[in-house]
């Protein structure tokens, strides 16, 4: 609980830093047999689509983590007991009690990770770069540099309209399957 809870503790805008120092050319993931292999420039995994996702993973992990957790905890222990004493394995047990018990929480779970990471401005931007525009970089660039107010707005309504969307979507399949 502390490994999820703790970077919850520190900025994005720091956590985002330190996987700039450790993608970087220089930094420790550099020296890891294969790694510029795996990157596809000296540059390290900066500028790169897996560098934004192992980032991105970090920093919404713990959101996706204490959402499931909470509904995990949630569940009686007899059920699992039950299981295990009619003679479903361990992986049974998982399969067809805890599994279909804690969709409800592996649903939110996604949903508020799209939810954070459709908007993600910061992480996106430091490790990504100019070489991977993300939608908060276009509306910021149409906000800031182009002066193009209007459009920058109308990109923000759109992706809360997604997000809205999306959610009342998942509440109506969660609303439906309780049913």
């Amino acid at each position: 609980m502390i490994a999820t809870i703790l970077p919850l503790m520190t900025s994005v805008v720091i956590r985002t830093f330190g996987w700039v120092i450790l993608m970087g050319p220089s930094g420790p993931l550099a020296q890891i047999p294969g790694f510029l292999e795996l990157s596809q420039a000296r540059q390290g995994l900066l500028g790169t689509e897996l560098g934004v996702n192992i980032a991105m993973v970090q920093v919404l992990v713990p959101f996706a983590v204490l959402s499931v957790l909470g509904v995990i905890n949630g569940i009686d222990g007899r059920l699992r007991e039950a299981s295990r004493t009619m003679g479903a394995s361990f992986l049974g047990t998982f399969r067809h009690v805890v599994l279909p018990l804690a969709l409800p929480g592996i649903v939110s779970g996604a949903t508020l990770c799209f939810a954070l990471s459709i908007s993600s401005f910061i992480t996106p931007n430091l490790i990504g770069g100019a070489q991977l525009p993300v939608i908060a970089g276009f509306i910021y660039h149409d906000a800031t540099v182009s002066n193009d107010i209007p459009f920058a707005a109308t990109q923000a309504v759109l992706i809360l309209a997604v997000v809205v969307i999306t959610i009342a979507a998942t509440n109506r399949i969660a609303n439906a399957r309780m049913k």
